[in-house]
């Protein structure tokens, strides 16, 4: 059965109709997680904690309801499935990236243990890329944090980023949850990091200082 959407705005304005679909607290971190490729049910509990099993589930099926995330097969003959977004779905990339740049500038602080996880950082890297400060490099980062991979690959002033292994990595950093969290996207503190020997480095440190240097904070309110 199709699943009935309890509230609507009723305006005819394309923000509360938007909000109508993705207004709905929990809705757009699924999306998040989601950007960062499919993943089964039992992740998202992971990665949501603090979201009950059944508003999950809930929100998945309006969330298929509405042509924003499907199911698929995670290999051929396996018998687990996962969610993955659609063309519409994936289309609200934007959308995170901004709040991911607002959120840095304007939210509060974060209160008491926060869940983080490092794979968080695979969106947050998209949001704060800054092409122009990215000319002639062309690097493929792979990164082991706290146990996962991820990995992220500058070519010709694009930038891209994953969750899992990158084909041909010309520079990997491992480290731990916590280091990595240390990190405040200047090129001082990667430097400082890596010196410290608590970041692992194999390949060029050159390289891997001007990877660092393509990101860009939001400039603080004053």
């Amino acid at each position: 059965m199709k699943p009935t959407r309890a509230k609507s705005y009723n305006q005819s304005c394309s923000v509360a109709r938007a909000l109508d679909v993705v207004g709905d607290r929990w809705t757009l971190l699924i999306v998040r997680e989601l950007l960062t490729g499919p993943k089964r049910y039992s992740e998202l509990r992971r990665y949501l904690a603090g979201m009950n099993a059944t508003l999950l589930s809930d929100r998945l099926k309006q969330l298929e309801s509405d042509g924003l995330v499907h199911k698929i097969d995670l290999a051929a003959g396996a018998r687990a499935s996962a969610y993955a977004l659609t063309q519409a779905g994936a289309a609200l990339e934007p959308v995170i990236l901004a709040l991911v740049r607002w959120g840095l500038v304007h939210a509060p602080a974060a209160r008491g243990k926060a869940q983080a996880h490092p794979h968080w950082a695979v969106v947050a890297m998209r949001a704060l890329f800054d092409p122009s400060r990215a000319a002639g490099l062309d690097i493929a980062c792979q990164f082991i944090v706290g146990g996962q991979a991820f990995y992220a690959v500058v070519k010709r002033g694009t930038f891209a980023s994953a969750m899992g292994h990158a084909p041909m990595a010309d520079v990997t950093v491992t480290c731990s949850a916590q280091m990595f969290a240390a990190f405040d996207g200047s090129v001082e503190t990667a430097r400082a990091l890596i010196d410290s020997g608590k970041v692992a480095l194999a390949g060029s440190r050159r390289d891997f200082l001007r990877f660092a240097a393509c990101f860009r904070l939001p400039a603080p309110v004053r």
